[in-house]
């Protein structure tokens, strides 16, 4: 959506800047329709800067570097940033199936509750043998 956005508003100030200009390249700008379709070569770096851009960079001396500039980098960092979301998301997806799979396969373990159990089994085991031990020596 974003990207879509980006792409209509530089298609716009496109066919201002270039659909009239006096040469070739200027067909890529004659309407909305083609500047979104040429915009879309520039943001995928389909032979953007020989075919398109340095041709109309040439005649508007000046405005072409900054329009063609500033698409290439806002599309740049909005395409990186949606890469990069699909990434984190595929990431998120798969480390929440591992441990939910990883919960399902190890039991619950406490390790407070398994130390209290411990120190109750040394304590009887402890008081059982000095008890015996006591008898013996009273025998």
């Amino acid at each position: 959506v974003i990207l879509g956005l980006i792409m209509g508003i530089w298609s716009i100030i496109g066919v201002a800047f270039f659909g009239n200009l006096e040469v070739p390249e200027s067909r890529y700008f004659r309407n909305f329709g083609e500047a979104m379709f040429t915009l879309w070569q520039c943001m995928t770096m389909d032979s953007w800067a020989s075919d398109i851009a340095r041709p109309l960079i040439r005649e508007t001396q000046g405005v072409g570097y900054v329009y063609f500039v500033s698409y290439i980098f806002v599309s740049g960092i909005v395409l990186s940033n949606v890469v990069v979301a699909i990434l984190l998301e595929k990431y998120l997806a798969a480390t929440k199936v591992s441990n939910e799979m990883e919960e399902e396969e190890e039991p619950d373990f406490d390790f407070h509750e398994n130390l209290a159990r411990s120190c109750e089994a040394i304590t009887e085991a402890v008081n059982g043998r000095s008890s015996e031990t006591a008898k013996a020596h009273r025998g």
